[in-house]
């Protein structure tokens, strides 16, 4: 388990990066998007990676990419991974994505 100190040290480290993208796009927002709730809405009918790789394409083509955050239920531990200019980030074993949204 990570501590709240190695927790915050990770989401700070993400968010930095996020703003440093952010001040190179037009937006002044972020999009935060639970993964899992989206892929629930398909019946899960797409995996993690194909959701991925289509908000992908929805913020590459829609001048987007560093200021989408893209969250999912579960994982090993809260980890957080900037992907192809998007945020991802895994609730860990006690928090879901809304929790962390």
């Amino acid at each position: 388990k990570l501590s709240v100190a190695a927790t915050r040290a990770r989401t700070q480290r993400l968010e930095q990066r996020l703003a440093e993208l952010r001040d190179k796009s037009a937006h002044g927002a972020i999009l935060c998007i639970d993964g899992d709730n989206v892929r629930g809405k398909s019946n899960f009918g797409f995996s993690k990676e194909e959701l991925l790789e289509q908000i992908w394409i929805w913020a590459r083509d829609n001048d987007w990419l560093g200021n989408v955050i893209l969250h999912y239920d579960h994982g090993e531990k809260h980890t957080t991974y900037m992907v192809k200019g998007l945020g991802v980030v895994f609730a860990g074993t006690v928090r879901t994505a809304d929790d962390v949204i």
